[in-house]
């Protein structure tokens, strides 16, 4: 979503999470100031000023570039990693689960097992 300030001033930003107490939520977001005057333009001309201006601008520009992909890079890690979080809870459920039903099933066996070989008046002795 892109949102374009009408009126230059302090803006607020607020987050209410009460439909969802018991769940939690990540937002991110990122602010970003287009519409300030660029100073170049209204102090001297780019001829005037040379190379290491253009240098210093281009810099710049490149670490606004890279601000940009870190934070598109951390957006993208936090989802990772919440997704890595709930797969290894299902994981730990399926793996309890599992070792339940090995155990009641190694139980039913050897008490089935000794039923073979118990000595009932209808059955004879294996």
């Amino acid at each position: 979503m892109t949102l374009t300030a009408a009126t230059a001033g302090r803006y607020s930003i607020c987050f209410d999470n009460t439909m969802s107490r018991w769940t939690a939520k990540v937002v991110s977001f990122f602010v970003l100031n287009d519409n300030a005057a660029n100073p170049k333009d209204s102090v001297a001309k780019l001829q005037d000023l040379g190379p290491t201006v253009d240098a210093v601008i281009k810099i710049a520009d490149e670490l606004d570039g890279i601000e940009s992909i870190q934070h598109h890079m951390r957006v993208r890690e936090q989802a990772h990693r919440d997704s890595t979080l709930a797969t290894n809870a299902r994981v730990q459920w399926l793996a309890l689960v599992e070792a339940v039903l090995l155990v009641s099933l190694t139980l039913f066996q050897i008490k089935y097992i000794r039923t073979w070989f118990a000595e009932t008046s209808s059955r004879g002795r294996v």
